[in-house]
């Protein structure tokens, strides 16, 4: 909406420190940057494009995004799931983690169903 461009634009140029935007595309990087609005694009100093990370990264990922006390971590084969998490982002591996520990943390409709 060019309301909020202009707000944008106009807080960005009054903002001494630094202005980070981020992006959350799975286009290509150069579709993306052509899709920004030539007003913003005039006003960035800098563009950068974060890859998805290696199967090496992913693993250590999975790795250090664990809770150091959490019970199973010692039986996890962290290079398979960094091969089964290809194609992910380091935000879609973190959100997996938490998910799994709201599933065993939270007690779900079948839980309460077989307690009852």
């Amino acid at each position: 909406d060019k309301r909020t461009l202009k707000v944008l634009l106009f807080e960005m140029r009054r903002f001494h420190g630094v202005v980070l935007l981020s992006v959350a595309a799975y286009k290509p990087y150069d579709s993306v940057v052509h899709s920004l609005s030539p007003l913003l694009l005039a006003a960035t100093k800098m563009v950068l494009e974060f890859t998805l990370p290696d199967r090496h990264g992913r693993a250590r990922l999975w790795e250090r995004l664990l809770p150091p006390r959490c019970p199973l971590a010692s039986r996890l084969d962290f290079d398979a799931l960094a091969d089964a998490s290809r194609d992910m982002s380091a935000t879609q591996i973190a959100n997996c983690l938490y998910q799994a520990a709201a599933a065993v943390a939270l007690p779900s409709d079948e839980a309460d169903a077989e307690r009852a």
